[in-house]
C-alpha cells in the first residue's frame, strides 16, 4: 500500500503561517479537491489522512474538515476520541495502516492521500509506505512559520517528469505547466521516493 502526499508550499517550502494558509488560490484549492477525490471505482472512495492540528484548521474557502466525498482519517498520538465527521483516529502509522487494510475498510478505499501537516508529511515520507508527492509550488515567499522537507535537496527523492507519468485518469487531471492566479504563479511538481536496493 502507498500513501501519496499532496501539499502546497511557497518557494521556501513553507506550508502555513499562524495556523492557516497565507495564500488564497481558489483554482489551486479546486485542483486539490478534484485530485484527491478522483476515483474510477464506483463502489469506493479515496481516503485522506491528516494530523490533529490540520483537522481543526480552516481551508481557504472557509470550510473545515472533513473533506466531502472522501474517507477522512486522523493520525494523532494525543487525540483519544473520534471527532464528528472523521472515519477513524490512529495513534501511529502502523495503526493507521492496519485500520485501512482491515476487512472493514479495504473494500471501501481506492487511494490514500496524506494532506499534512508537517509532522504527518515527514512521518509518511520517511516510511516505506510513501507514494508519490504532488507538490504545488507557489512562486513567492509568504514568510511561513511551518515547513516541509525540501524535496529538491533530499537525496531520498527525485523529481518525476510529466512525460514519464502513467496514463491513469487521476494523474491526467493535474494542471500542466505554470498557472497564473490572483497575481501569483504556481505549478504542480511531482516527486517519488528512490527505491534503494537492500544488501
Amino acid at each position: 500500500m502507498k500513501i501519496h502526499s499532496v501539499v502546497a508550499c511557497d518557494d521556501n517550502w513553507g506550508i502555513a503561517k499562524n495556523g492557516t494558509l497565507p495564500w488564497k488560490l481558489p483554482r489551486e484549492y479546486k485542483h486539490f479537491n478534484d485530485f484527491t477525490s478522483a476515483c474510477s471505482e464506483k463502489t469506493k472512495k479515496n481516503a485522506v489522512v491528516t494530523g490533529r492540528s490540520n483537522w481543526k484548521s480552516r481551508a481557504p474557502d472557509g470550510s473545515t474538515l472533513p473533506l466531502a466525498n472522501r474517507h477522512n482519517f486522523i493520525l494523532s498520538t494525543s487525540m483519544k476520541t473520534t471527532p464528528e465527521g472523521s472515519d477513524g483516529v490512529a495513534g501511529s502509522l502502523k495503526e493507521f495502516i492496519d485500520l485501512v487494510e482491515s476487512d472493514e475498510w479495504s473494500q471501501k478505499i481506492h487511494r490514500v492521500f496524506n494532506i499534512g501537516g508537517s509532522q504527518i508529511y515527514k512521518c509518511i515520507q520517511d516510511s516505506d509506505y510513501c507514494g508519490r508527492c504532488y507538490v504545488t509550488k507557489i512562486k513567492a515567499n509568504f514568510d511561513c512559520d511551518l515547513f516541509i522537507c525540501n524535496l529538491d535537496e533530499d537525496e531520498n527523492f527525485r523529481r518525476v517528469e510529466r512525460l514519464t507519468l502513467t496514463s491513469e485518469e487521476w494523474e491526467k487531471i493535474i494542471p500542466v505547466g505554470i498557472q497564473y492566479e490572483n497575481g501569483f504563479e504556481w505549478e504542480v511538481l511531482i516527486y517519488e521516493k528512490i527505491q534503494k536496493s537492500r544488501q
